[in-house]
């Protein structure tokens, strides 16, 4: 009886070490997918949050779309605003007594101050 040729001990150890490297691929790019789903659900969530709020802020839009053209509000606004009177209305419009002067109401505000020309490169170089 001859005796079996043993197999070779570097073949087998050969094959064990590939196979923990592979694993260790394996599990490398599961945790990669598994980190990159986690961000994409929370991604998910945070556009679900904000489309339900750009559907309220669309249902207030509406709203105040709806408002703003209505035939009672369009003529309180001709009425108050641009002095518009119906056919047979008469348009009052009070005067001071004399002597006395009325003083203008100013609504505007005033613009805010123009940016520098280092303001400028600034902004544009250091994105500020």
């Amino acid at each position: 009886m001859d005796p079996e040729p043993s197999k070779p001990v570097i073949g087998s150890r050969l094959w064990v070490a590939l196979a923990v490297v592979a694993g260790l691929l394996i599990l490398g790019d599961l945790n990669r997918r598994m980190s990159s789903a986690v961000r994409l659900e929370q991604q998910a969530a945070q556009a679900a949050t904000e489309v339900v709020a750009l559907h309220t802020q669309n249902a207030q839009l509406a709203t105040q779309l709806a408002a703003a053209t209505s035939e009672a509000l369009v003529e309180e606004w001709a009425r108050r605003e641009v002095k518009m009177v119906r056919p047979g209305d008469h348009l009052v419009i009070p005067i001071p007594p004399p002597g006395q002067t009325i003083v203008p109401v100013s609504n505007a505000t005033p613009a805010p101050p123009l940016p520098g020309p280092w303001e400028i490169w600034r902004a544009l170089l250091l994105g500020l």
